[in-house]
Formats: structure tokens, C-alpha cells, sequence
């Protein structure tokens, strides 16, 4: 078990590196210092994954430390209303089992992935150094999440996490579009910190009491009631009603709680916009926004599980809204044109299908689903920076003939799109799980939310897979267009590094795919499970056809999309879609090529005027804040606010010391 304390280098070492990279004498140095600990820190994690199959049935590690103790009775008898809560310690360290062991490496190798083809993309920028520190603080942070052995800790990880993404983000700060939609992504995220830290709050409230009354762990002076473990065990007993004062109603905001914090980190409607609003960041922080960011939305649902089985029809929810996030999103992208914001989209549409997943109980199922999204998104999101690089445009129509210009690049991209249309097993595991409707705990979602949620999933990973044919064919077939600005002949596929990092993306994807599969000794399912015992998952003939059909009939549909841009891409819908009309009377695929495109179009234009205004208007009212609080600053002002934070700690202080009897006069 002593093993298992290398998870601590590993989420250090990423930290080790951005530290150490401070010491370089050049800019490519300090890169290369900031790739060589992450890589390392993947090495390290893979050692331990590796060590843990080998020895399947060793304990779960909890290596905790406290570091801070809030005792303000003195050690006397508790002078406020609930004893018990006068011993606030949080704690942190690692929390070593299957889930996290998987999660580790995966997150080491993405950021050494994105390291490995940023040290030649990113080449020529003024602040070069500055972007490898910063991906290697947020690996550090991801890495300290994926093992967080407290609801705490998690807390603190995820606001570490979110900054360092805004860091990131904020790049290119001269640009003052880029820095107003950096504050909007920063603005829907700390939503969803401020839902977690109330959940947080009310865990220990509620909870505190009857936890730190319980005999610690081994090695522990305390238990920790925002602790997983203890958490699994205090939710069993309220639901049984042996907790007083905490009922269903409390496990209901709590876990409602949770689930609004896990489903923005996880980009679901309508708070997809934080994601999507990266488009025009550095491919580092679109690239680990996309790909990390939303597995800590995930890791949070895997650990606090047992919360979300206790509360009635919260899972239903969580998987309808993974569902229809899916097909709008799905949707959105068949008539995007944008690379940026298409390969976005897409991310957004397999983010919903993993949270179906884990709303209908596929807790192994859905987990394997992220750890192959994780993957496959980085092949995607590198192989598109290729294109964009080579043809110096980011319109999908202005590019064309990739396979004979970029032959790897394209081989990179077409096995995606191969992956996406079913050989990835993600929408053949989601619509296994949701026919199955069998939760950990013995229960089901209802029938109508199963009804609903299949129907939604299919029709989502057949627009899914159209739109991943429909980019492919639009990039990489045809013949390119000349352009000013651009020399057809001097197109060429980018350098070794930049296709072999995507390349090696794909090697990871499949590798994850091949542990999915039922059959496997070493499949997915048989690691990581929920409870003691873990699910049987035999294969489930109706999901295999509906997959198999979805694929096929979405990469049909998107080879009758046409190829050209529309004509009249401006005018008023009606008008496009009698202009465009001619698209339908080619035969069937091409008339419900064009149905998903008129279902895109809708999908798109519902989101520019709702999602986008509303947050528009959010990251503008903060603006106008600013510019009036910047209007209003004076000489004194610095002073004033100094005062009134100095009045107002003086006063937090003596309410604290009142309420804890240190004033037994003021009371007579």
C-alpha cells in the first residue's frame, strides 16, 4: 500500500516542472523542462495503473493531512448550538483507488500531449514560456483534483483549476474581444464554484455533528465530514433517518447542488457557452479546456454518487439533460463553419452523451465513456489545428484536398470520424446502459425518462456521426479553391511533432476502447465499479444494431451534405429553405441531409439568441461595473475600502468571540 504514496509525485511533478522552469535561460528550455516533468509525472501514473492491475485486490489509499484547526472553545465545553462543529479541519492529500489511478495518467498524458505540440505551433510568440508554466499549474491542479480525498479539497482544486483555465485564456490580452469572452467563461464557471461551495457548507452543517462524534481512521485525529468516505456513509444513514434534523430534503439541495456545479464543468445547456466561448484562445487552453476541464465536472458525479442514488428522479434529470444537450448540440454542429467552433461543438454533443450515460446508472460505463472523450478529443483538436495552420483559415469551405496535401493529418482525422461513428463504443455503451436502466443501487429511471433519453441519444449520435463525416469530406476530399493570400502548391502536411502528438492521441483512444469491450479479462467495468461489487455488463444485442445503424446512417447523411456553401447563407430561414430546396429531390440521404441541416440552423440561431444574449448581457453588466466603479475611483478610495474591510473583519471577530462565550457579560 506504501506504493500507492507516488500518486503525491505525480500530481506534484507537473508543479515541479512550471517551477523549475523559471530557471531556463531560454524560452524553448524551459518548454522542454515543463514537457519532460509532465511526461515523467504520465510515467509515474502509468507505473501505479500498471501495479494496481497486477494487484487488484489491495485497499483504497487515504493519505490525508490537516492543516488547519478551527477550535475557538479552547478545548472547553462547546459554547455554540451544535457540538461538535467547533473543530472545522479541513484536510487534504490523496484519496489512491481504481478511479483515481485511471484518471492520473490519462490527465499527465493529455497535458503532455498538448506540451509536445505547442512547443512547435506556439513558436513565435512573445509569451512562449509563459504558456507552458501555466499548462503544467493547471495539469498540477487537475492532477490534485482527480486524487482530492475531500469534498474540500475538490473545492479548492476546482477554483485552482478554473483561474489558471482563465489564465490561459486571457492570453492574448491586448485583444479586447478575446479578454470579454474569457470573463464570460469565468463568469458561468464560478456559478458553478459557488453551487459547490454551498454544497460544501451545508455537508458540514448537516453532517458535522454526527461525523465528528464517529471514531476517526486509521492515522486520522479526526473524521472529516466533507471526506468522500465519510460522506458515502453519512448519506446511508439519512436516508434511513438515523441523522437528526437531516432528511430527504437536505440530500435533495445538496445533491441538486452538486449536480448544477457538475453539469456546467461538464458544458451542458445552456451553461455550454463557457466552452465554447474559448474558440478564440490559444490552442493550449482551448485544447485542456475542452478536453480536462469537464472531466472534473464528471469526477465530482463519480464520487458523490451515492448522494445522487439517494435523491429521487435527480439521475432522470441529470440524463435528460445530458440528452437533449447531445442532439442540439450535435445539431449545431452540421452547419457550423468555423473550425474552431465546430471541433468545440462536437466536444459538447460527446459531453452530453457521457452524462446521459451517468444519469441512467452507467457509472463504469460512463467513466470509460470520459476517459475515451478525453483522448479522442485531443486527436481531434490537434489534427484541426494542423489543417488551420496549413491552409491559414479557419472556414471549413475555404479549405479542401487535405488528403492528397496532409496525408497524416487526415489519416488522424478520418480514424475520429471512424471512432465517432461507433468504433469508439460511446454510443453503443450509452444506449447498452439506458436499455439496461439498471442504477448501482437496484433502482431504474422511470419509463418515460427512458423513453425520451433513447430516443434523443439516437437521434444525437446519428447528427453526431453526419457531422463528423460532413467534416472530413468538406477538409480533406474535392479539390481546394485559389484565394488571395494563398499558394495551393505550398500547402503541406506540418511538422513530424505536430501530426505524431495527434497520432499518439489516437493510440491512447483505441487503447481505452479495447478496455471497454465486455468480453475484455481487463475491461473497464471489472476496475472500476461502484459499491463493492462490480456490474455485470453483457452485451446488449439491440444497443449493438441501433449504434451500428445510428453510424451508418449519420455518415450516409453527411456524405449527401453538399460540399459548396449554401447559397443565400445570409438571407431570412424561410427563404434558405426554399432556395436550398434542391438538396432534397437527390434522393432520400440527401433530403434528410437537409432536414439536419434546417435542424442545425434552428439549433444555432436559438442559441445566438438565447444563450448567447443572455450571457452576453451578464459579461456586459459586469463591464458597465467596472467602467463605473472605474469612473468613480478617487485618491481616497483606496482608503475607504481598506476601512471598511478593517471594520468589517473587527466586527465578523467579535461576533465570533460573542458567540463562542468569550463576552458572558454582554449577555446578562
Amino acid at each position: 500500500m506504501a506504493i500507492y504514496n507516488l500518486a503525491i509525485a505525480v500530481m506534484l511533478l507537473p508543479l515541479l516542472g512550471a517551477l523549475s522552469s523559471f530557471l531556463a535561460e531560454t524560452y524553448r528550455r524551459a518548454a522542454q523542462i515543463c514537457l519532460f516533468f509532465t511526461l515523467l509525472s504520465a510515467g509515474v501514473g502509468v507505473f501505479l495503473l500498471g501495479w494496481r492491475f497486477g494487484h487488484p485486490h489491495d485497499g483504497v489509499l487515504d493519505n490525508v493531512y490537516a492543516f488547519w484547526a478551527f477550535d475557538p472553545s479552547g478545548g472547553a465545553t462547546p459554547a455554540i448550538a451544535n457540538p461538535g462543529l467547533e473543530r472545522f479541519q479541513p484536510q487534504i492529500g490523496v484519496h489512491v483507488d481504481s478511479l483515481s489511478l485511471v484518471f492520473m495518467p490519462l490527465i499527465a498524458v493529455v497535458g503532455g500531449l498538448t506540451q509536445w505540440h505547442s512547443m512547435l505551433s506556439s513558436r513565435g510568440d512573445p509569451e512562449y514560456r509563459r504558456i507552458f508554466w501555466l499548462t503544467s499549474s493547471l495539469i498540477a491542479s487537475l492532477l490534485a483534483l482527480a486524487v482530492s480525498a475531500s469534498l474540500f479539497q475538490m473545492l479548492l482544486m476546482w477554483g485552482v483549476s478554473g483561474a489558471l483555465s482563465w489564465m490561459l485564456m486571457t492570453h492574448w490580452w491586448q485583444q479586447k474581444a478575446h479578454v470579454v469572452a474569457a470573463r464570460r467563461s469565468f463568469i458561468v464557471n464560478r456559478i458553478g464554484d459557488l453551487a459547490l461551495l454551498l454544497s460544501c457548507v451545508l455537508v458540514f452543517v448537516k453532517f458535522g455533528s454526527n461525523a465528528l462524534q464517529q471514531p476517526p481512521p486509521s492515522g486520522q485525529t479526526v473524521t472529516d465530514p466533507l471526506a468522500f468516505t465519510t460522506l458515502s456513509h453519512e448519506v446511508g444513514l439519512a436516508v434511513n433517518g438515523q441523522i437528526a434534523g437531516v432528511g430527504m430534503r437536505t440530500l435533495a439541495i445538496i445533491g441538486v447542488l452538486c449536480a448544477i456545479a457538475a453539469l456546467i464543468r461538464l458544458a451542458q445547456l445552456p451553461f455550454h457557452i463557457w466552452l465554447l466561448d474559448s474558440e478564440d484562445a490559444p490552442l493550449p487552453a482551448m485544447l485542456l479546456a475542452a478536453a480536462l476541464l469537464p472531466l472534473s465536472g464528471g469526477l465530482l458525479l463519480a464520487r458523490v454518487y451515492p448522494l445522487m442514488l439517494a435523491v429521487p428522479h435527480l439521475l432522470g434529470v441529470i440524463a435528460v439533460a445530458g440528452a437533449l444537450t447531445a442532439l442540439v448540440a450535435a445539431a449545431m454542429a452540421l452547419v457550423q463553419t468555423d473550425m474552431a467552433r465546430l471541433v468545440l461543438t462536437l466536444a459538447v454533443a460527446q459531453l452530453g452523451l457521457v452524462t446521459a450515460c451517468l444519469g441512467v446508472g452507467g457509472f463504469s460505463n460512463s467513466l470509460q465513456m470520459m476517459a475515451t472523450y478525453s483522448a479522442f478529443t485531443v486527436a481531434l483538436f490537434l489534427a484541426a489545428a494542423n489543417m488551420v495552420r496549413a491552409y491559414r483559415t479557419r472556414d471549413i469551405y475555404e479549405m479542401g484536398g487535405a488528403w492528397h496535401k496532409m496525408r497524416k493529418s487526415s489519416l488522424v482525422m478520418g480514424a475520429w470520424v471512424a471512432a465517432t461513428a461507433g468504433l469508439n463504443l460511446m454510443s453503443y455503451t450509452v444506449i447498452s446502459a439506458l436499455l439496461r436502466n439498471s442504477l448501482p443501487n437496484g433502482g431504474a429511471v422511470t419509463r418515460f425518462v427512458e423513453v425520451i433519453t433513447v430516443v434523443l441519444v439516437v437521434l444525437a449520435t446519428t447528427l453526431l456521426s453526419a457531422a463528423a463525416a460532413r467534416l472530413w469530406l468538406r477538409v480533406c476530399t474535392g479539390e481546394l479553391r485559389k484565394r488571395r493570400g494563398i499558394q495551393v502548391e505550398r500547402i503541406a502536411e506540418v511538422a513530424g511533432a505536430m501530426w505524431r502528438s495527434a497520432a499518439a492521441a489516437v493510440v491512447v483512444g483505441f487503447g481505452i476502447v479495447a478496455m471497454g469491450f465486455p468480453a475484455v479479462s481487463v475491461t473497464f467495468s471489472h476496475f472500476v465499479f461502484f459499491g463493492d461489487h462490480r456490474q455485470e455488463l453483457p452485451v446488449v444485442g439491440w444497443a449493438v444494431a441501433l449504434a451500428l445503424l445510428g453510424g451508418l446512417v449519420g455518415l450516409a447523411l453527411g456524405a449527401a451534405i453538399p460540399r459548396h456553401r449554401p447559397a443565400l447563407e445570409a438571407g431570412p430561414l424561410a427563404v434558405r429553405w426554399l432556395a436550398q430546396g434542391a438538396y432534397a429531390q437527390t434522393g432520400l440521404p440527401a433530403a434528410a441531409a437537409w432536414c439536419g441541416q434546417r435542424l442545425g440552423d434552428l439549433a444555432v440561431r436559438s442559441d445566438v439568441e438565447l444563450t448567447d444574449r443572455f450571457f452576453g448581457g451578464v459579461g456586459e453588466g459586469y463591464q458597465l461595473l467596472e467602467d463605473a466603479a472605474g469612473q468613480a475611483r478617487t485618491r481616497r478610495l483606496p482608503a475607504y475600502i481598506a476601512s471598511g474591510v478593517a471594520v468589517g473583519a473587527l466586527i465578523a471577530v467579535a461576533t465570533c468571540l460573542y458567540a463562542t462565550g468569550h463576552f458572558p457579560r454582554l449577555g446578562a
